[in-house]
């Protein structure tokens, strides 16, 4: 089984779409952990109301349950059922669970309470403004299966928040390697199928800096290769509010990554270089 674990805060008026995405995933069995990061916004009451009413799921309120261990989050309610498609066929039995933090605790804190909650031998991570290719999972798990890897990223296709494309794609190389993430980030946390006990291993941390990209680094210092399918099977919104839109900003936190990854600072200024020379050539 995979779990999709959903970190939200704010993303309402995006969320439906990255939920439905997750649930109309071909030919896997999955379950949905969504974790709302103590939003100001209505967009669980918002996700809950058009799943009930526009496609009848089933909502379970359960206020008041607490993790264990330590981690400081509620289960607020479980959606249970099936959507049907246009055929009228069922798309998924897939059971939708929601989460509410305590307190407002960060992006590495609600995705790795996500991954201590996940039942799935593999967890895909899915930002709340983000959403998929049907097949993105299926194609995935076949592809990491195969390459006996612990991590399979996708290429992205970026789209702005109206949702218009910019006829752009990030292609990803077919084999991630150490050395292709000290000059870029490849790996989109979006598009990323992990197993769950490497992620229990690898969690995310600092929030300061790029908290995935801490991880993959760390993760690739272990492991020889990580496998990337380069087809843009990752619908990416860039955010004008998202940590990497302000680029100086971005800078400064992949300087901190690096730093907090184990490297040296003149060996993390010199990797800054081609790094600033991908995320520019990135976007244009």
């Amino acid at each position: 089984m995979i779990s999709v674990v959903i970190p939200v805060y704010n993303a309402g008026r995006y969320l439906m779409r990255a939920v439905d995405s997750a649930i109309m995933q071909e030919d896997v069995e999955k379950e949905i952990i969504i974790i709302d990061d103590c939003s100001t916004d209505d967009g669980i009451s918002g996700l809950v109301n058009f799943m009930k009413n526009e496609y009848g799921l089933q909502v379970n309120p359960l206020s008041g349950i607490s993790l264990q261990s330590g981690m400081d989050s509620v289960l607020a309610g479980m959606i249970t059922g099936a959507k049907m498609t246009d055929n009228n066929e069922v798309a998924s039995g897939t059971k939708i669970y929601i989460y509410r933090n305590r307190e407002n605790k960060g992006a590495s804190y609600t995705r790795n309470a996500g991954v201590f909650l996940a039942k799935g031998e593999y967890v895909a991570f899915l930002d709340g403004d983000d959403w998929w290719d049907n097949n993105k999972l299926k194609i995935q798990l076949a592809a990491i299966e195969k390459d006996g890897t612990p991590l399979c990223c996708t290429a992205r296709a970026l789209f702005n928040e109206k949702e218009i494309g910019w006829d752009r794609i990030v292609s990803v190389p077919r084999k991630i390697t150490l050395k292709h993430m000290e000059k870029t980030n490849y790996i989109s946390c979006s598009s990323v199928l992990i197993k769950r006990e490497v992620a229990l291993d690898y969690p995310m941390k600092h929030d300061d800096a790029h908290e995935d990209y801490y991880a993959w680094l760390k993760l690739l210092k272990d492991y020889k290769f990580v496998t990337g399918i380069d087809q843009p099977l990752l619908k990416y919104r860039v955010n004008k509010n998202s940590k990497s839109a302000n680029k100086i900003k971005s800078a400064v936190m992949t300087y901190r990554t690096y730093i907090y990854a184990g490297y040296e600072k003149k060996q993390a200024l010199k990797m800054m270089l081609p790094y600033c020379y991908y995320g520019i050539k990135k976007y244009l």
